[in-house]
């Protein structure tokens, strides 16, 4: 297990294109400059969201997994998806399995979009109250089942 960050990267050259990918040596910022300094690279990444999580190999394989129809190359960790889209996915990939660590520490460089993180936050409380809702729900029919 290696704890370490799992990054969204963008750059206005690539054209809509994410980079998201995992460092357990760096801050994502080191990585987005080391990413940003070979001669074939044109623009400079920026980090856009990042999260740190006790098993970063682990939960950068769930996320490639879970993003492969949006992969823009098979061999390379670039993504065509809308940057929230991808942030989104994350969040719910990685809440069930990392929420309770103390370390959850996330980064989102838009929340001054406070808009789109709400309606993202919205979402989630909706879905874990859908869940709590559920299980009443299925724990009150056995209560009158048992009756």
């Amino acid at each position: 297990m290696k704890k370490g960050y799992v990054y969204i990267l963008s750059n206005p050259e690539y054209n809509g294109l994410l980079k998201i990918g995992k460092t357990e040596q760096s801050m994502p910022e080191k990585r987005a400059k080391q990413l940003s300094k070979p001669t074939g690279i044109i623009g400079e990444f920026v980090v856009e969201w990042h999260i740190i999580l006790p098993d970063c190999h682990i939960a950068e394989k769930m996320l490639h997994s879970k993003l492969s129809d949006y992969r823009f190359q098979g061999n390379r960790e670039f993504y065509s998806i809308d940057l929230f889209l991808a942030i989104d996915i994350a969040i719910k990939i990685f809440k069930p399995f990392f929420y309770e660590i103390d370390d959850f520490e996330v980064y989102n460089r838009h929340t001054s979009n406070s808009l789109e993180l709400d309606r993202v936050i919205k979402q989630l409380k909706i879905e874990l109250g859908e869940n709590v809702e559920r299980r009443k729900a299925k724990d009150d029919y056995g209560k009158k089942a048992n009756d």
